[in-house]
């Protein structure tokens, strides 16, 4: 229930996250800054990008070492003998000199994602940006930047996931675990699942392998069933019921917090007392100073968490059906706990809503 919990708080997340993203989408159009740090060798006026002439020096250090092909040390060394870190405050080290090359808006071109790329390199290179060119001051030349990204493409080796839907979950009738793979074959890629067992010492399976597309279909199409209508309504009720349970911990913790609060502002009050009482000496009213500081911000801290979220029965159905128009690899592994293959096309799936549905997990018309 916990889990399905956080899943739900996510979907709820994202819904909220999509009313921001109209109001980050139209400063970005004009080509703004829409928040957080922005870029080694850019400040930020009034939300516009300015070149920060110091940063900037050290970029074009950076791109030339990369034009040609030298090392970093010495830069790192000159960045840190300066006393000159990055925009977070930290030395500047390899991985941040990586996303510096990687970085097309020293070209100007400004760019705002409104969604996180799935993949670490397309979080780089933002193939689903908003990209308006000459928006921002040119700190390197596009040929440069070409150039660095041609040399960097010659030694990377990267690759992506092979995102299988139902990877981890699919088990051989022998009771051994299958795992997936894309073997290629006179140019066609084959999709399956084979039986880890097949392969050891002892080859006490011939079972062989399944077809993935198989195996995919029946999760989809068992997935869909088991969040029909009536199914969704039995769910719901049972993560009201959650709540309910987790009401009187949420009454709890905001007594805790309130406990906390009051504690921390007894502490700030006898400091106050202290300070205004006695004749101290400068270093004791300096300490007395940071600690009555870090007691207002840990006070504020506390006063800013909230307790667990509480959800409508109508929000909870809404993220349901989102779940089954949509099925995904973490609907998948939100909702199935395994696929026991019976045959080529038969299969024995087991819902993780046991407690929910039924013994089997399977509720209604299952």
């Amino acid at each position: 229930m916990k889990t399905l919990m956080w899943a739900l708080s996510e979907y709820h997340s994202d819904n909220l996250a999509d009313e921001t993203r109209k109001g980050l989408r139209e400063t970005a159009l004009k080509g703004m800054h829409t928040g957080g740090v922005p870029p080694f060798g850019y400040d930020i006026s009034d939300q516009q990008y300015v070149i920060n002439d110091l940063e900037a020096g050290f970029v074009r250090k950076i791109f030339d070492a990369a034009v040609g092909r030298q090392g970093f040390t010495a830069i790192i060394s000159e960045l840190g003998a300066a006393g000159i870190r990055g925009k977070r405050g930290k030395p500047v080290k390899y991985t941040q000199i990586y996303d510096m090359l990687r970085n097309e808006k020293y070209t100007g071109v400004y760019m705002y994602s409104m969604i996180e790329e799935e993949y670490r390199a397309d979080r780089r290179t933002k193939p689903n940006a908003i990209r308006i060119e000459n928006a921002l001051p040119v700190i390197i030349s596009r040929a440069q930047f070409e150039e660095v990204q041609r040399i960097m493409n010659e030694r990377k080796q990267t690759g992506k996931k092979a995102g299988y839907l139902c990877s981890g979950l699919v088990y051989c009738r022998c009771g051994a675990k299958m795992h997936g793979s894309s073997p290629e074959r006179k140019g066609h890629v084959y999709r399956i699942y084979s039986c880890s067992a097949r392969k050891g010492p002892d080859n006490k399976c011939d079972f062989g392998t399944v077809q993935m597309d198989e195996v995919d279909n029946a999760a989809i199409g068992y997935l869909k069933t088991l969040l029909s209508p009536s199914n969704q309504k039995l769910i719901a009720n049972a993560l009201r019921m959650h709540q309910s349970a987790e009401y009187d911990k949420a009454k709890g913790f905001n007594t805790a917090i309130k406990k906390k609060i009051n504690d921390k502002q007894a502490q700030y009050e006898t400091l106050m007392s202290n300070l205004s009482s006695h004749e101290l000496p400068p270093e004791v009213v300096a300490d007395i100073g940071r600690r009555m500081k870090n007691l207002r911000d840990e006070m504020d801290a506390l006063r800013e968490t909230e307790p667990p979220k509480d959800y409508t029965v109508e929000q909870i159905e809404a993220w349901l059906a989102s779940l089954k128009n949509a099925p995904d690899e973490k609907a998948v592994h939100l909702l199935i706990e395994r696929i026991d293959v019976i045959d080529k096309t038969a299969f024995n799936i087991t819902s993780t809503l046991k407690t929910v549905l039924g013994e089997n997990g399977c509720g209604e018309g299952i």
